[in-house]
Protein backbone atom coordinates (compact mmCIF):
# COMPACT_ATOMS: atom_id res chain seq x y z
CA UNK A 1 0.00 0.00 0.00
CA UNK A 2 1.04 3.65 -0.09
CA UNK A 3 1.98 3.28 3.61
CA UNK A 4 4.45 0.51 2.81
CA UNK A 5 2.33 -2.35 4.18
CA UNK A 6 2.69 -5.50 2.16
CA UNK A 7 1.95 -9.18 2.01
CA UNK A 8 4.07 -11.79 0.33
CA UNK A 9 2.74 -15.07 -1.00
CA UNK A 10 5.11 -17.42 -2.77
CA UNK A 11 5.67 -21.15 -3.06
CA UNK A 12 8.35 -23.45 -4.44
CA UNK A 13 5.90 -25.11 -6.83
CA UNK A 14 5.12 -24.83 -10.56
CA UNK A 15 2.96 -21.82 -11.50
CA UNK A 16 0.08 -24.08 -12.54
CA UNK A 17 -0.14 -25.46 -8.97
CA UNK A 18 0.55 -22.06 -7.37
CA UNK A 19 -2.51 -20.35 -8.84
CA UNK A 20 -4.77 -23.17 -7.61
CA UNK A 21 -3.84 -22.70 -3.94
CA UNK A 22 -6.25 -21.01 -1.53
CA UNK A 23 -3.50 -18.62 -0.45
CA UNK A 24 -3.23 -17.32 -4.00
CA UNK A 25 -6.98 -16.64 -4.11
CA UNK A 26 -6.73 -14.79 -0.77
CA UNK A 27 -3.79 -12.74 -2.03
CA UNK A 28 -5.64 -11.74 -5.20
CA UNK A 29 -8.79 -10.93 -3.20
CA UNK A 30 -6.67 -8.61 -1.02
CA UNK A 31 -5.80 -6.37 -3.97
CA UNK A 32 -7.68 -3.12 -3.46
CA UNK A 33 -7.71 0.58 -4.23
CA UNK A 34 -4.85 1.22 -1.79
CA UNK A 35 -2.65 -1.39 -3.52
CA UNK A 36 0.40 0.22 -5.14
CA UNK A 37 2.33 -2.83 -6.38
CA UNK A 38 1.54 -6.40 -7.35
CA UNK A 39 4.58 -8.46 -8.33
CA UNK A 40 4.62 -11.92 -9.84
CA UNK A 41 7.35 -14.25 -10.96
CA UNK A 42 7.69 -17.80 -12.23
CA UNK A 43 11.04 -19.39 -11.65
CA UNK A 44 13.26 -21.17 -14.09
CA UNK A 45 16.20 -21.95 -11.79
CA UNK A 46 19.63 -21.03 -13.11
CA UNK A 47 21.32 -20.80 -9.70
CA UNK A 48 20.07 -22.48 -6.52
CA UNK A 49 17.63 -25.31 -5.98
CA UNK A 50 13.85 -25.11 -5.87
CA UNK A 51 13.17 -24.02 -2.29
CA UNK A 52 11.24 -21.11 -0.83
CA UNK A 53 14.30 -18.95 -0.03
CA UNK A 54 15.22 -19.04 -3.70
CA UNK A 55 11.76 -18.14 -5.04
CA UNK A 56 10.63 -14.66 -5.97
CA UNK A 57 9.47 -12.04 -5.31
CA UNK A 58 12.28 -11.82 -2.76
CA UNK A 59 12.06 -9.72 0.35
CA UNK A 60 15.40 -8.27 1.45
CA UNK A 61 15.87 -6.81 4.93
CA UNK A 62 12.09 -6.33 5.40
CA UNK A 63 12.19 -3.21 3.20
CA UNK A 64 12.84 -4.35 -0.36
CA UNK A 65 10.92 -6.60 -2.74
CA UNK A 66 12.19 -7.63 -6.13
CA UNK A 67 11.93 -9.92 -9.10
CA UNK A 68 14.75 -10.76 -11.49
CA UNK A 69 15.00 -12.58 -14.78
CA UNK A 70 18.48 -13.43 -15.98
CA UNK A 71 21.79 -14.71 -14.71
CA UNK A 72 24.42 -12.80 -12.73
CA UNK A 73 27.67 -14.61 -13.56
CA UNK A 74 29.72 -12.97 -10.80
CA UNK A 75 27.18 -13.17 -7.96
CA UNK A 76 29.50 -15.05 -5.60
CA UNK A 77 32.28 -12.51 -6.15
CA UNK A 78 29.87 -9.60 -5.55
CA UNK A 79 28.53 -11.16 -2.32
CA UNK A 80 32.08 -11.52 -1.00
CA UNK A 81 33.38 -8.16 -2.24
CA UNK A 82 30.50 -6.16 -0.76
CA UNK A 83 30.00 -8.34 2.34
CA UNK A 84 26.42 -9.20 1.43
CA UNK A 85 24.62 -11.72 3.66
CA UNK A 86 22.96 -14.71 1.99
CA UNK A 87 19.71 -16.39 2.98
CA UNK A 88 19.30 -18.42 -0.20
CA UNK A 89 21.53 -19.55 -3.05
CA UNK A 90 20.49 -17.33 -5.93
CA UNK A 91 22.17 -14.67 -7.99
CA UNK A 92 18.94 -12.65 -7.72
CA UNK A 93 19.34 -12.28 -3.97
CA UNK A 94 22.83 -10.83 -4.45
CA UNK A 95 21.50 -8.31 -6.98
CA UNK A 96 18.71 -7.21 -4.61
CA UNK A 97 21.04 -6.96 -1.61
CA UNK A 98 23.50 -4.87 -3.62
CA UNK A 99 20.71 -2.56 -4.82
CA UNK A 100 19.33 -2.29 -1.26
CA UNK A 101 22.74 -1.32 0.12
CA UNK A 102 23.10 1.38 -2.53
CA UNK A 103 19.55 2.64 -2.01
CA UNK A 104 20.18 3.16 1.69
CA UNK A 105 23.23 5.27 0.87
CA UNK A 106 22.04 7.41 -2.04
CA UNK A 107 18.67 6.50 -3.53
CA UNK A 108 17.51 4.39 -6.44
CA UNK A 109 18.50 5.77 -9.76
CA UNK A 110 21.76 7.45 -8.84
CA UNK A 111 23.39 4.16 -7.89
CA UNK A 112 21.49 1.57 -9.86
CA UNK A 113 23.77 2.40 -12.77
CA UNK A 114 26.87 1.80 -10.62
CA UNK A 115 25.40 -1.53 -9.52
CA UNK A 116 24.92 -2.51 -13.16
CA UNK A 117 28.58 -1.66 -13.79
CA UNK A 118 29.62 -4.26 -11.19
CA UNK A 119 27.23 -6.95 -12.41
CA UNK A 120 28.38 -9.37 -15.10
CA UNK A 121 25.50 -10.98 -16.93
CA UNK A 122 22.03 -10.36 -18.20
CA UNK A 123 19.11 -9.06 -16.18
CA UNK A 124 15.62 -7.68 -16.25
CA UNK A 125 14.49 -6.67 -12.79
CA UNK A 126 11.80 -4.76 -10.92
CA UNK A 127 12.55 -3.67 -7.34
CA UNK A 128 10.59 -1.62 -4.81
CA UNK A 129 11.25 -0.26 -1.34
CA UNK A 130 8.57 -0.18 1.36
CA UNK A 131 9.84 3.33 2.19
CA UNK A 132 8.82 4.57 -1.27
CA UNK A 133 6.10 2.10 -2.35
CA UNK A 134 4.88 4.40 -5.12
CA UNK A 135 8.22 4.00 -6.92
CA UNK A 136 9.69 1.06 -8.78
CA UNK A 137 13.22 0.64 -10.04
CA UNK A 138 13.36 -1.17 -13.37
CA UNK A 139 16.65 -2.48 -14.73
CA UNK A 140 17.29 -4.10 -18.08
CA UNK A 141 20.38 -5.45 -19.74
CA UNK A 142 20.48 -8.36 -22.17
CA UNK A 143 17.10 -9.84 -21.16
CA UNK A 144 13.64 -9.24 -22.59
CA UNK A 145 11.35 -6.97 -20.62
CA UNK A 146 7.97 -5.88 -21.93
CA UNK A 147 6.30 -2.96 -20.15
CA UNK A 148 2.77 -1.66 -20.64
CA UNK A 149 1.09 1.41 -19.15
CA UNK A 150 -2.67 1.16 -18.52
CA UNK A 151 -3.74 4.82 -18.13
CA UNK A 152 -7.36 4.09 -17.17
CA UNK A 153 -6.28 2.32 -13.99
CA UNK A 154 -2.79 3.88 -13.68
CA UNK A 155 -1.01 0.52 -13.72
CA UNK A 156 2.37 -0.44 -15.13
CA UNK A 157 2.36 -4.11 -16.12
CA UNK A 158 5.43 -6.11 -17.07
CA UNK A 159 6.41 -9.48 -18.47
CA UNK A 160 9.42 -11.12 -20.04
CA UNK A 161 7.38 -11.67 -23.20
CA UNK A 162 5.35 -9.05 -25.10
CA UNK A 163 3.08 -11.76 -26.52
CA UNK A 164 2.11 -12.95 -23.02
CA UNK A 165 1.62 -9.38 -21.88
CA UNK A 166 -0.51 -8.53 -24.92
CA UNK A 167 -2.67 -11.61 -24.35
CA UNK A 168 -3.13 -10.77 -20.67
CA UNK A 169 -4.16 -7.21 -21.51
CA UNK A 170 -6.42 -8.07 -24.43
CA UNK A 171 -9.45 -5.78 -24.53
CA UNK A 172 -7.85 -3.16 -22.23
CA UNK A 173 -6.57 0.27 -23.20
CA UNK A 174 -2.76 0.23 -22.87
CA UNK A 175 0.38 1.46 -24.52
CA UNK A 176 3.81 -0.09 -24.67
CA UNK A 177 6.65 1.47 -22.69
CA UNK A 178 10.16 0.79 -23.96
CA UNK A 179 13.19 0.60 -21.69
CA UNK A 180 16.25 0.31 -23.91
CA UNK A 181 18.80 -2.41 -23.30
CA UNK A 182 21.39 -1.37 -20.71
CA UNK A 183 19.20 1.18 -18.96
CA UNK A 184 17.59 1.72 -15.59
CA UNK A 185 14.44 3.73 -14.88
CA UNK A 186 12.62 4.86 -11.78
CA UNK A 187 8.86 4.86 -12.19
CA UNK A 188 7.00 7.16 -9.80
CA UNK A 189 3.24 6.61 -9.59
CA UNK A 190 2.75 9.98 -7.90
CA UNK A 191 4.09 12.01 -10.82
Amino acid sequence: TSEGKHSLFKRAVPAKMFVQEQGFARAVAGIGEDTTVVMGHTRFPTVGDMRLENCQPMRIDKDFLGIHNGHIANHEFLATRFGLPRMGQTDSEVLFRLLASRYRKRGWLSHSVSVMEHVEGALASVVISRKTPHQALILRRGRPLALAWLPDVEVLAYSSDILHLSAALEGLHWRRVVLANGYAARINALQ
